[in-house]
């Protein structure tokens, strides 16, 4: 009787134990079920990046995250200035011209990593003044190619080992893969609706939409930004000698002379017939007269597909101190100093530079 009373013991804690992974399991399928809900709602690539980095280190109680994109033709970086996402330039998210390092973490498999931090391995993928203990390493595949990898860190050395299932962590990979592509996917569908097809900078109905983006940045950093209107001399008889095709040739040819000069963080965008405008934020307007000189010059000297020179006109025109104005009057009255200091530039014989009066 004894040994039946231990056996039946034996059997009770065994029972207590599945009966105990069965409701941490339950938990952790809730858990998970949660979030992926959460993250298959989101349409916005800025929102899901931040979801990623910032909700789920809170609901899975992580130390650390970090998250590694393959971004092999640069759009995704476009995408997410365009987007003007504030994760892009996170520690927490780094994003490669090429997918060495990833296949660096994934040698031989697409299923998630887990083992103890080891800084030959992973100190480039955490960026926590603590190193973690342990670590799980999801790769993010679509169509059979690695477009990514999600690491998870812990301060528990036990937390992610080796022999730890990794059911739940292969589905959640998955899953912001599949939430990754999508949002990708609407923010290619809407840079479609804020691109011209013709250039292939943006087009004014994106410029509209940054422009009280950057004054409100100026006005509450107290930071300059100039404004750059561009407008193309002699334009009608370029079309009516050569062609609209040659016309075409020269508007395409002159956006890429500009872009030439332009940082990442400018906007650039054909405001509508033969004009473009720009925005260089943090920039006063004797810099931005030197790189309109830069751009009138890069223009004038081109060859283009026609036999005639072309040459450009700018106007300049910077707000470096603020006062009581609206954002809306701010940015109006940038734009009509800019476009009258063209106009002026046009009146006093064309391929000149010529910046606003005042502020």
């Amino acid at each position: 009787m004894e040994l039946q009373a231990d056996e039946l013991e034996i059997v009770r804690k065994q029972l207590d134990n599945l009966l105990r992974q069965a409701h941490t399991n339950q938990q952790k399928m809730h858990l998970f079920s949660e979030q992926e809900l959460l993250m298959i709602g989101i349409t916005s690539l800025p929102e899901l990046l931040n979801h990623l980095l910032y909700r789920l280190p809170e609901a899975f109680g992580l130390d650390s995250i970090s998250l590694l994109l393959v971004d092999s033709d640069y759009e995704l970086s476009r995408l997410l200035m365009n987007e003007a996402a504030p994760t892009l330039h996170v520690p927490e998210l780094m994003i490669d011209s090429d997918d060495a390092r990833v296949r660096g973490l994934y040698l031989t498999t697409h299923r998630p990593m887990l083992s103890p931090y080891r800084g030959d391995l992973h100190a480039l993928l955490f960026h926590a003044p603590t190193a973690p203990q342990s670590v799980a390493l999801l790769p993010l595949v679509r169509s059979g190619r690695t477009i990514g990898s999600l690491h998870f860190g812990s301060n528990n050395p036990l937390r992610f080992s080796a022999d730890t299932a990794t059911d739940f962590l292969e589905h959640l990979a998955v899953i912001v893969a599949v939430c990754l592509e999508n949002c990708i996917n609407h923010a290619r569908l809407k840079q479609i609706g804020l691109t011209d097809p013709l250039t292939g900078v943006n087009n004014r109905r994106y410029f509209e939409q940054r422009l009280m983006e950057a004054c409100a940045a100026a006005q509450r950093h107290h930071r300059p930004l100039t404004a750059l209107f561009v407008d193309v001399d002699h334009f009608k008889h370029i079309n009516d000698s050569w062609g609209h095709p040659a016309g075409d040739t020269v508007l395409r040819g002159i956006a890429q002379l500009i872009a030439g000069h332009l940082r990442h963080s400018d906007i650039l965008c054909r405001y509508g017939g033969e004009e473009f405008v720009i925005l260089l934020p943090e920039t006063a307007g004797d810099v931005a007269r030197e790189i309109a000189e830069r751009i009138r010059h890069t223009v004038s000297a081109h060859t283009f597909e026609i036999p005639a020179s072309v040459t450009v006109s700018l106007g300049v025109a910077a707000i470096e101190r603020f006062g009581e104005a609206s954002l809306t009057e701010m940015s109006q009255r940038l734009l009509a100093a800019a476009d009258g200091a063209m106009y002026r530039a046009k009146q006093l014989g064309r391929d000149q530079v010529v910046v606003a009066d005042g502020e």
